[in-house]
């Protein structure tokens, strides 16, 4: 398990915060927990999750062009007490499993909550306010 807690991580311009230098290359993780931290202006993607079991919970993600990323069947992902504020993409569900639970996306530049490919995300006790674009898409409210 890796566990991030009370980071406040800035990326470098035109970087993206790249969660995979957490562990060296080769090593297998199946769980990284994000915790109380503040991600700001990742370049791309503030969080990416291509396996295993994501979790992240009070923390803030804002200036990503997305947020979190839900990315092939083997990733599940708990977003939850968060804000994702002033993202392109908020959240995209992108073929893994999502679930949201009390968590604000505000003030997203396309869409708060994106899905392409199934499953949909199940999004609970959540508030999505996006001004002059979609709150969701992709999936039912």
């Amino acid at each position: 398990m890796v566990a991030v807690i009370g980071l406040q991580a800035v990326a470098p311009l035109g970087q993206d915060l790249v969660w995979g230098d957490l562990v060296a290359p080769g090593d297998a993780v199946e769980v990284v927990a994000i915790e109380n931290s503040i991600l700001r202006d990742a370049f791309f993607d503030a969080v990416l999750a291509q396996g295993g079991t994501t979790t992240i919970t009070n923390t803030v993600i804002t200036g990503a062009d997305r947020g979190v990323v839900s990315w092939l069947s083997a990733a599940d992902v708990a977003v939850t007490n968060c804000t994702l504020d002033d993202n392109r993409i908020g959240i995209l569900a992108h073929g893994g499993a999502t679930q949201v639970t009390n968590t604000l996306v505000t003030n997203s530049l396309q869409v708060g909550i994106d899905n392409d490919i199934d499953p949909d995300p199940v999004v609970r006790f959540s508030d999505l306010f996006n001004q002059d674009v979609q709150n969701s898409r992709g999936f039912p409210d």
